[in-house]
């Protein structure tokens, strides 16, 4: 047995038979072997980094139909009440009298879609205040 230094590992010393690395792999066998098992471990790393980040994308995001149109709007606060809505069916007054959605901003969507004026948000708003 020949004592070598493993560079890796710093100041400890390790012992290796001759020809062979740590577990009885060839050094090219245990390099090329360690490497696909990292490449597992950080693709594995990957897809759940994308997948947190999709469910905060949802956490953090209000996703409204108005009509047809798909409407994204932020939340002001990380939760999965009124994640997915629906104007369709509903009268303004209902609509803005959810108080998480008039908080983040729901007339102003309802403006931009034409569906109110200006002075009727106005009107509406300072009934909440």
């Amino acid at each position: 047995m020949i004592l070598l230094f493993d560079s890796l590992l710093g100041n400890f010393l390790t012992f290796y038979p001759r020809g062979k690395g740590r577990f009885g792999f060839r050094q090219q066998e245990r390099s090329s072997r360690g490497c696909k098992d990292m490449q597992k471990g950080l693709k594995k790393l990957i897809i759940w980094v994308v997948i947190l980040a999709c469910g905060y994308f949802i956490l953090s995001h209000h996703f409204i139909f108005i009509g047809k149109d798909l409407r994204v709007l932020k939340k002001s606060h990380l939760t999965l009440e009124y994640t997915i809505f629906s104007t369709q069916g509903k009268s303004i007054e209902s609509i803005m009298n959810v108080d998480d959605m008039r908080k983040d901003g729901i007339g102003n969507l309802l403006v931009e879609e034409g569906k109110i004026t200006e002075e009727q948000l106005e009107a509406i708003l300072e009934k909440y205040r």
